[in-house]
């Protein structure tokens, strides 16, 4: 087991570097850069008429006069040190600008994902259980629908219910501006009222998802051999479902959990920009949009490590749900 963690540890690295360096090539190659966004984006910087050698001095500053390659190279040795450089788009470093938007998307995320295996794995049973009953049926027509609407849809028709019409709920943010006077059950209550539409257009779909995935891989499990036998010898319908089924189709749900950990911070770009909530991929977007190199390369390296880290883990797992998985 240490040999191949050692050996896949080894070939992440290597995978690392070259996802990296061929995003930082491609991001390099696009139209505009740092220096356009910051005289597009008004100020003094802005201003039409500064000289070439103050263009220049500015090119110099935010590493634009190097080559593509020089300028990867020179973010590596920083990423080897420890230093991810700091923004070019707004003060602060990008480790500590990735750090203040980590809480408001695991906020998210993670409630998200405890929400949607808690509902899924119960419907996935029901649904192989019941298969072709009308109850079942009915299940899987809501499940199709909630899985083909659009996010930004729901959470457009969600606002207008629930914040215009109802005046139940807040329409954006994380909290109310007048959070700090609140007492400790009022800023958790109030937290919890802004994450109720978020979290619910976070998890629809994932729920829809998960539960068809359970489903597929529980309907071909009752199909074996054993299953026949353990119903032969008495066995209770609900064990067989839990004990025995089950626990023989985690294979492809551990691989679908190990793909969900690089989700957990990723964030989702449409959802945030919607309910302006202060999240990854907002930044991510943001930083895009204005050229910030050294923000896109420290979020490329945090999503592409959880990445490699979520198959890893996988991996892992299914030498712990399957015995007859080897590592040697």
């Amino acid at each position: 087991m240490l040999i191949y963690i050692v050996r896949r540890l080894f070939i992440s690295v290597i995978t690392l570097v070259l996802i990296t360096g061929c995003i930082y090539g491609l991001i390099r190659a696009m139209p505009g850069s740092p220096l356009t966004a910051l005289l597009a984006g008004g100020g003094e910087a802005s201003d039409k008429s500064i000289s070439t050698q103050q263009y220049e001095r500015m090119k110099e500053q935010f590493g634009l006069n190097k080559h593509w390659t020089l300028g990867y190279f020179d973010w590596l040795g920083g990423v080897l040190k420890g230093d991810l450089q700091n923004a070019l788009s707004r003060p602060g470093s990008v480790a500590k600008l990735i750090g203040d938007r980590i809480a408001a998307t695991l906020l998210l995320s993670v409630t998200s994902l405890i929400l949607a295996y808690l509902l899924s794995i119960p419907l996935g049973l029901y649904s192989t259980a019941r298969n072709g009953t009308i109850p079942e049926r009915g299940t899987n027509l809501v499940l199709y629908m909630l899985y083909s609407l659009p996010v930004f849809v729901a959470a457009l028709y969600l606002q207008i219910l629930f914040h215009v019409k109802l005046e139940w709920l807040p329409l954006y943010g994380v909290t109310s501006s007048n959070y700090a006077e609140l007492s400790l059950w009022g800023k958790a209550w109030d937290l919890f009222l802004h994450c109720v539409l978020p979290v619910t257009c976070f998890t629809y779909t994932s729920l829809a998802y998960y539960t068809r995935f359970i489903k597929a891989n529980m309907l071909e499990v009752v199909q074996q051999d054993y299953i026949r036998t353990a119903k032969a010898k008495g066995v209770g319908p609900f064990k067989i479902l839990t004990v025995h089924a089950f626990r023989n189709s985690l294979i492809p749900f551990v691989t679908l959990i190990g793909l969900t950990l690089p989700a957990l911070f990723s964030g989702a770009i449409i959802i945030e920009k919607i309910f302006s909530w202060p999240g990854m991929g907002a930044l991510f977007l943001d930083a895009i949009s204005q050229r910030d190199y050294p923000l896109v390369m420290g979020l490329v390296l945090l999503f592409s490590s959880l990445t490699l880290l979520g198959q890893l883990l996988a991996d892992i797992l299914y030498g712990v749900v399957d015995p007859r998985i080897s590592y040697s």
